[in-house]
């Protein structure tokens, strides 16, 4: 029989389960309402990437989806933009779901979303519950990730690639798998995400560089060498940026 001790270690984590699934909830619906409708144009501080960046990221998939060929107009745009997640993932929806406003910024949704509900996860394990409920409270209310949220940036693709980074150094970061995911995970976030995706992994490495000086070595020597592996095998996609 399990203990009482046992039974409300339980029922306190269903809780906290519960209230983080309804938190994410509310952020979803605040992404979904009109989500065809223009962004606020207020907000972008004399800016049109509001209006403009969005189309410019889903343009290549839609072009693919309705004509069958990446680039109508006979030459490589921007490939940056054409090969990101953000773009296999809009193409991926029009293929599904037809083209539409609403289906290139379900994109952003999607992987906006996903990447602070790992975020939260990874949080959870290495900080506890407490501050994961803080953490999902400030995320889902935050106006500005709510706002940028709601259309295809390809911030919003370094999100989900970064909070799978920190996912994966939560739970495995002193393993080798784990040391050789993280080092491909950075590298996609370079490549699919922004340019600067490679900053984030400064994090992995120095903890891989304070960590067990026994397995330092190799520990660097799968990380770093599967992010050169990976950059290595997808640049040819990405230049220029």
């Amino acid at each position: 029989m399990p203990s009482d001790q046992d039974i409300k270690t339980c029922w306190n984590r269903t809780g906290v389960v519960v209230i983080l699934v309804i938190l994410f909830l509310i952020a979803l619906g605040t992404r979904l309402v009109d989500l065809d409708a223009d962004p606020p144009a207020y907000f972008a501080d004399g800016s049109q990437g509001l209006t403009t960046d969005a189309a410019h990221l889903t343009w290549h998939a839609r072009n693919k989806v309705l004509f069958g060929t990446w680039g109508v107009l006979g030459y490589e745009y921007w490939t940056a933009f054409k090969i990101s997640i953000v773009s296999g993932l809009s193409f991926l929806l029009f293929s599904l779901f037809g083209v539409s406003r609403y289906t290139a910024n379900l994109a952003g949704v999607l992987l906006n979303l996903t990447g602070l509900l790992l975020f939260v996860v990874a949080l959870r394990k290495q900080a506890g519950d407490r501050a994961a409920v803080i953490a999902a409270v400030f995320l889902a209310f935050n106006y500005g990730l709510s706002l940028y949220g709601r259309l295809p940036f390809l911030e919003n693709g370094l999100i989900f690639l970064g909070s799978l980074v920190y996912l994966v150094y939560a739970y495995s970061a002193d393993r080798l798998a784990g040391q050789i995911t993280l080092g491909v995970l950075v590298g996609l976030c370079g490549l699919f995400g922004k340019s600067f995706g490679f900053l984030l992994g400064i994090g992995p490495l120095v903890y891989l560089v304070t960590g067990n000086r026994k397995r330092r070595w190799s520990a660097l020597g799968a990380f770093l060498g599967s992010t050169i592996a990976c950059f290595c095998s997808g640049s040819w996609g990405r230049w220029p940026f």
